[in-house]
């Protein structure tokens, strides 16, 4: 493919570098353009040395002034990597006063952004506004940061997207289209964790964020499926494209949102992290903590089992749940496959800080029905990757019991 990457300033510049160098390695073509500032943490030279091109950085350059339209008609995709907070907030307001944005101006090809910021900035409402215009773009693609340590010396949400990741949404626009068997189907995802509380400001929940039901629900979209997503409290935006998407905050909610959208539903993607207990009652005001613990007379009981209850409504659907565990994987994955009655189930390895909850990957085992003793393994993936592998598994699941009924036909 041929790749315009348009890199602005942030300290993952850096990591730009390893993009180029890796999309060359896989037959690219690659033409870099630099903001001013971009330039004031790492000069074009590299960049030039790696793409094996001009470095595109002044307007005003020799033959420059319609340079911009004839890399936006040469490209098959622009990718800006990093995107700091300056250049998504003047693409979306439509200022293009250098070389970078007059180029994403001047685009009608498909745009792949993705931001590196400080968290608060990622955070401000005058810069969600702006991403959000970006998202509603047919041909604007999203690719959400990831948390974890930055360089201003904080933890938080606003690391420039794995590189691989990035290469993987390079590559999927160039792999031939094909129609989905998830095309036109609903599925429903639930997504994040659920509370339950003690009383008005204290509650039990678990560390989910989200990120993976909503990977699930992005690609399920792009797919061509019509989405249900139903999300607990998590702090990121649902992805473009979602047919509706039902709020809740309890274990109950949650079950109600489920039965109620159930029975429409084609398939039925459980990856939130519900509560598995709540508390026997609930104080209707914030209780001083010795009251608690001296005279609440609290006990905690089971929540209702979502999988539970909706495979007693099963009939058709394609039911699929997920398994977080960190000891006997798989013995506890099958067992709750069985009993659930799923017809496929997700282990997904948080026995370690790289994968599972809050981290930027999974280490995912699929395990089908009547393949127990045959699961797969995969590699450490991004939840996006991690995703692909999922709804791929689901089609295959699809043109199984589309076969079954032409052979009973």
């Amino acid at each position: 493919m041929k790749v315009l990457l348009c890199v602005s300033s942030s300290i993952a510049v850096y990591k730009s570098l390893d993009l180029v160098s890796k999309l060359k390695q896989a037959g690219h073509e690659i033409v870099v353009a630099m903001t001013a500032n971009a330039q004031k943490i790492a000069s074009k030279v590299p960049f030039k040395s790696l793409s094996r091109n001009e470095v595109v950085t002044d307007l005003f350059a020799d033959e420059a002034v319609i340079a911009h339209i004839a890399l936006t008609e040469w490209c098959d995709v622009l990718v800006a990597a990093p995107a700091s907070y300056n250049l998504i907030s003047k693409i979306a307001c439509g200022i293009a006063d250098d070389a970078v944005t007059t180029l994403a101006a001047a685009c009608a090809k498909p745009v792949i952004i993705a931001p590196a910021m400080n968290t608060r900035m990622y955070e401000n409402p005058i810069f969600i506004q702006n991403l959000d215009k970006l998202r509603k773009l047919k041909n604007y693609d999203i690719i959400e940061p990831a948390e974890g340590y930055l360089a201003c010396g904080v933890s938080g949400r606003g690391r420039m997207a794995p590189v691989e990741e990035i290469i993987g949404r390079i590559e999927a626009l160039a792999a031939p289209v094909k129609k989905s068997p998830l095309a036109g189907k609903n599925i429903v995802v639930t997504a994040g964790p659920t509370r339950e509380y003690i009383d008005t400001v204290r509650f039990l929940s678990n560390p989910s964020t989200g990120r993976m039901g909503y990977a699930l629900a992005e690609s399920a979209v792009k797919a061509g499926a019509r989405v249900t997503l139903i999300s607990g409290p998590v702090s990121i935006k649902p992805p473009a494209g979602i047919r509706e998407v039902i709020n809740v905050v309890t274990t109950k909610e949650m079950l109600e949102a489920v039965i109620d959208n159930f029975d429409a539903a084609d398939v039925l993607i459980s990856a939130a992290a519900p509560c598995d207990f709540t508390f026997n009652r609930k104080l209707t005001e914030k209780a001083a903590k010795m009251d608690i613990i001296n005279n609440g007379g609290f006990k905690l009981a089971a929540t209702e089992d979502i999988l539970k209850t909706a495979a007693k409504k099963k009939k058709k659907q394609i039911v699929v749940g997920f398994a977080a565990e960190d000891n006997n994987h798989l013995e506890n994955a099958v067992r709750k496959m069985k009993a659930k009655s799923m017809d496929m189930i997700v282990l997904n390895d948080v026995s370690t800080k790289e994968t599972g909850f809050a981290s930027d990957f999974n280490k995912i085992t699929i395990i089908k029905k009547g393949l127990e003793n045959s699961p797969a393994d995969y590699e450490k993936a991004s939840k996006l990757e991690c995703a692909g592998i999922i709804l791929s598994n689901i089609e295959a699941l699809m043109k199984k019991e589309k076969r079954k009924k032409s052979d009973v036909l």
